[in-house]
């Protein structure tokens, strides 16, 4: 008999919630993506939309979970995420330095949690509720299998019992 897993909820793509939020940061512009009610994804990798840090351009994306604080940071383990590791590009090519990936981090998560705290507020909520609603849909679809494979076994049992002692 086949064994069952352990119930994962199907997640929403982060594509189903708002996206290309434009948000401003003392080095340029990103673009944001709320994913839920504690998560956003930045983006600034386009080869035409970099940030520019001391007159170079920078490129590169970040994941920030909602901190217990009410702050973002890149570790959404408390929440079921990762840990983000930070690793901006400069020219493509090469990493950022030290010094440079400190203060765009340190920009881009004032600036998330500024706009999160003002503008933001209703586009969590819609996230959140969007997300609540996909694991709601996808509970329903694995009871719906998994009621499916019960009627089967149940047809399975029904004939092992009409059928003659071997």
């Amino acid at each position: 008999m086949k064994r069952l897993e352990p119930l994962e909820p199907i997640r929403a793509s982060y594509c189903d919630y708002p996206q290309n939020i434009p948000l401003a940061t003392p080095f340029g512009e990103v673009r944001l993506a709320v994913t839920d009610g504690n998560h956003v994804h930045l983006d600034f990798s386009q080869p035409d939309h970099p940030v520019h840090v001391r007159g170079q351009p920078v490129w590169g994306t970040l994941h920030l979970w909602r901190q217990l604080d009410g702050t973002f940071g890149p570790d959404g383990r408390h929440l079921g995420g990762l840990v983000d590791n930070f690793e901006p590009r400069v020219g493509f090519e090469k990493p950022a330095s030290k010094t440079t990936r400190a203060a765009l981090f340190d920009a881009i998560v004032r600036a998330v949690t500024a706009w999160a705290d003002d503008t933001g507020a209703a586009l969590f909520k819609l996230a959140a509720s969007g997300r609540h609603e996909a694991d709601k849909e996808a509970v329903r679809k694995e009871i719906a299998r998994l009621e499916e494979e019960l009627r089967l076994r149940r047809e399975e049992l029904a004939h092992l019992e009409r059928s003659a002692d071997p």
